[in-house]
């Protein structure tokens, strides 16, 4: 123990700083908060209170649960939801070094490597922040696998992991099962038959609790599926060669991430205990292909392959110091440490092949640091816009919004979704084929689709109050609302409202 805190306390240091340098709360984030508000107010898990049945717009059933103790106790669920999430970032990193040890036989250089790895991985310090449950879900995902794969199964402990995992992501089955398959890596004179008979009960456990969470959905959502899958999930030829670019990408701004697995395939046929973690690498990589990748920034959906690869990194950096001494540490410190570039947007390798992989289709290329940054303040921009609707609207109004995060949780306003998160009826449309578009926005719908409904207001934006008003759609009428600088707004800016006029309304 004294040797992990050794090696943990300076790792956690640079940790702590990195997460500190890009702590942001994104967008969707604010559609948590949401939920979260509403069950704390008695409204029930719903995004839209009224609204029957209510719509299932999240796949973060847990962190839904947790942020709403937040909200019930009045706390910000910015801060707190950043906090408790970098803890479960410490705790990983912690536990990654645990693993490369007791796990997989390393010692000291191991320790090191591991915490290295993972402390200077941007792609962890970034959503050890950011809002959402990425982190926590990771760390779920992480016990299940170390529970079962340790000195000897804990059965319960690893199927408790795994529930937690599973009420964390809709998906999170997929990784269970892929814990359990890890299993038949081992050989049965290695402990693989206990390790097998174990793994199969956390399965059946899983498999039993996905069974009773769909039957809670149909009863309470009247569906089986998050509305969010509906919407932003679909297989097909294009979103598999999009998930690649995604995974390439991944790969071009972290070459770590697939240096690491390349190194350790050639060796986990004579060291049986690498086959386990590795897949488990290897598995989440082909999830983020299968599901067409994400738009969000640093890989967010290779977040729980992190641990692995650095309990990974550190006993292939000791077997290679072993044999290669000096050279091979330097190396290994390099490598690991060059993963830390993209966090002040600089690569290891030149922008003109990053963009090769582009696959935020319908957008210019942008560095992961770019649209780190972009997610930020467009989060903040619309967090200003959601408090002046606040201000300026009524209670029981409804505006049509494409962005309903930090829009729909300030403004407390009833959100016409464009995107069909929260609006069932929008996911009926039907796509253009061959439609090309960035990972989950490909759905979205012109404010005319929601005339039948008669909503308040068409749009909003704050713009400055000298400037001329914008142009107003048909069916739209502008009126604008200056907004007081000793309410927090900025001096000289007004709230612009398209307020929906009705065909039997509006003048001949």
């Amino acid at each position: 123990m004294r040797e992990i805190a050794r090696v943990c306390a300076p790792a956690a240091v640079v940790f702590g700083l990195l997460v500190w340098r890009m702590r942001f709360v994104c967008d969707d984030a604010f559609i948590v908060f949401r939920y979260s508000a509403n069950l704390a107010r008695g409204l029930g898990l719903t995004y839209n209170a009224g609204v029957e049945p209510p719509v299932e717009g999240y796949t973060q059933l847990g962190w839904v649960l947790v942020m709403s103790i937040f909200e019930g106790l009045g706390w910000d669920p910015r801060i707190w939801s950043s906090a408790t999430t970098a803890a479960c970032g410490a705790l990983l990193l912690v536990w990654s070094v645990v693993y490369a040890m007791r796990g997989l036989g390393g010692r000291g250089v191991a320790a090191g490597g591991a915490a290295l790895f993972f402390a200077t991985f941007s792609p962890a310090a970034v959503w050890s922040t950011g809002g959402l449950g990425t982190m926590p879900f990771a760390l779920a995902v992480f016990a299940v696998f170390e529970r079962l794969h340790g000195a000897r199964p804990r059965t319960v402990q690893a199927a408790l992991a795994a529930v937690a995992a599973l009420t964390l992501r809709a998906d999170g089955i997929y990784f269970i099962l892929a814990i359990v398959g890890s299993a038949f890596l081992v050989p049965r004179k290695d402990g693989g038959r206990s390790l097998q008979r174990a793994a199969l009960a956390v399965g059946a456990t899983a498999v039993v609790f996905v069974v009773l969470h769909v039957l809670w959905r149909l009863s309470y959502y009247e569906d089986w599926l998050p509305n969010t899958v509906r919407a932003k999930v679909g297989l097909s030829a294009l979103s598999l060669y999009r998930g690649a670019l995604y995974l390439s990408t991944h790969w071009l701004a972290f070459p770590s991430a697939l240096l690491v697995p390349l190194v350790v395939v050639t060796t986990a046929l004579r060291r049986p205990a690498l086959r386990p973690p590795l897949a488990l690498v290897g598995a989440t990589y082909v999830y983020g292909v299968l599901v067409g990748g994400d738009f969000m920034t640093m890989g967010r959906f290779f977040v729980p392959a992190i641990p692995f690869l650095a309990a990974l990194f550190g006993v292939s950096l000791e077997r290679a110091v072993e044999r290669f001494r000096g050279a091979a540490l330097v190396a290994g410190v390099l490598v690991a440490a060059s993963s830390v570039l993209p966090a002040f947007d600089r690569h290891v390798l030149p922008e003109t092949l990053l963009r090769r992989a582009h696959f935020r289709w319908g957008n210019d290329y942008v560095t992961e640091y770019a649209m780190w940054k972009g997610m930020g303040e467009r989060a903040e921009s619309w967090s200003v816009l959601g408090r002046a609707l606040a201000e300026n609207t009524r209670k029981g109004e409804s505006i049509v919004f494409g962005a309903i995060g930090a829009v729909g949780y300030y403004s407390g306003l009833f959100i016409h979704d464009q995107r069909g998160l929260v609006t069932r009826e929008v996911n009926e449309v039907a796509l253009p084929e061959g439609l090309r578009e960035t990972p989950g926005h490909e759905r979205f719908v012109r404010p005319r689709f929601f005339f039948p409904r008669r909503p308040t207001y068409l749009a909003a934006q704050i713009i400055p109050s000298n400037a001329p008003s914008p142009r107003v759609p048909p069916r739209g009428a502008g009126e604008r609302h200056r907004l007081r600088p000793e309410q927090g707004f900025s001096a000289g800016t007004s709230l612009f409202l398209v307020r929906y006029v009705p065909e039997d309304e509006s003048s001949p």
